[in-house]
């Protein structure tokens, strides 16, 4: 495993983009490391795939659905969401980024996700919480154009 993956995994408020070519690679990446981090910290984490035909709805409805939230709330969806993921200590594995690169409104939403739940983690300090992106080298920069303050908070590994 390599200790510098890990530590950007394990820090706290740190949101993930694992990027390169091989899709399955990244994966794997992505689930030794939580797997590491599950061990240490006690996390769990949920994945979810994105295609071009996602919507915000259906995105939020199937992440609802498997934190086992009841009451949908498409207004609050998001806020509902980033609060569960911290209260269940729970990390979102986001797998096919480089499919919505055209997808302006899930992609923003998304980073704002993102950004949310960095400024938020000193809220939860038991909770390790995060989103973790698989995608390409053009996801990060269409990321950082959407919410340019996310680019601080998120660790970009090439993989």
């Amino acid at each position: 495993m390599n200790k510098n993956i890990f530590r950007e995994f394990s820090q706290q408020g740190r949101q993930i983009l694992l990027y390169g070519a091989d899709r399955e690679e990244k994966m794997n990446t992505a689930l030794e490391n939580l797997s590491k981090l599950s061990e240490k910290y006690g996390t769990s984490f949920i994945k979810a795939s994105v295609t071009r035909f996602s919507t915000v709805e259906d995105f939020t409805v199937d992440l609802f659905n498997k934190i086992h939230v009841q009451n949908l709330d498409l207004i609050n969806g998001f806020t509902i969401l980033e609060e569960e993921l911290f209260k269940q200590n729970t990390v979102l594995v986001i797998d096919g980024m480089e499919e919505i690169n055209n997808n302006i409104a899930l992609r923003e939403k998304l980073a704002e996700l993102a950004k949310s739940m960095s400024d938020n983690s000193i809220y939860y300090e038991n909770s390790y919480a995060k989103v973790i992106f698989i995608g390409t080298v053009n996801t990060a920069e269409l990321l950082w154009n959407d919410v340019q303050s996310l680019k601080s908070r998120m660790a970009t590994i090439s993989i």
